[in-house]
């Protein structure tokens, strides 16, 4: 066999293994405010106040708005849109709730918390929600709260909300 064709064929596999790689282009905040959502699955994610992450399958803008109670049962933030190529492939993305200067303490466990981080992989081309359900009294601390949204350094999206008693 010429040496030609036996480099080929022991290059070739490592070429048809290779996928274009997902490129993240930019991240459009679509609508931001207070919303109605349907929850999915649980995961755990530490650096939370509750521990855990809640997917949302559907989120519902009910009001436009970054003024927001602080009232039990409220759920706020923004959906958006991961742009970039090619469609359906996922990115991962890091995920940032700076609460009020007071930060959240839990009482139970006598934590504080004055941000949250955890990362995700989302598909590009998708509308996503970020956001925060107020499901405990300690949790609804009046100030300022601000999402970001960052790949590798780099901030693609952000709000800001201001809760009110």
């Amino acid at each position: 066999m010429p040496k030609s064709v036996l480099a080929f064929l022991l290059v070739f596999p490592f070429f048809t293994a290779i996928a274009p790689a997902a490129s993240l282009e930019g991240v459009d905040v679509v609508d931001a405010g207070i919303y109605r959502v349907d929850t999915g699955a649980e995961s755990a994610e530490p650096g939370t106040p509750t521990g855990e992450v809640t997917a949302v399958v559907k989120a519902t803008l009910l009001e436009a708005t970054d003024t927001v109670p602080a009232r039990l049962g409220t759920e706020f933030g923004f959906r958006y849109e991961v742009v970039g190529k090619p469609a359906g492939e996922a990115v991962m993305l890091d995920f940032v709730i700076t609460y009020p200067d007071k930060g959240l303490h839990d009482p139970a466990s006598g934590r504080t918390l004055h941000e949250s981080r955890y990362s995700k992989a989302k598909p590009i081309a998708s509308t996503e929600y970020f956001g925060y359900g107020l499901e405990n009294d300690w949790e609804a601390v009046p100030g300022t709260w601000t999402f970001e949204i960052w790949q590798d350094g780099v901030k693609f999206a952000g709000r800001s909300f201001t809760l009110t008693k």
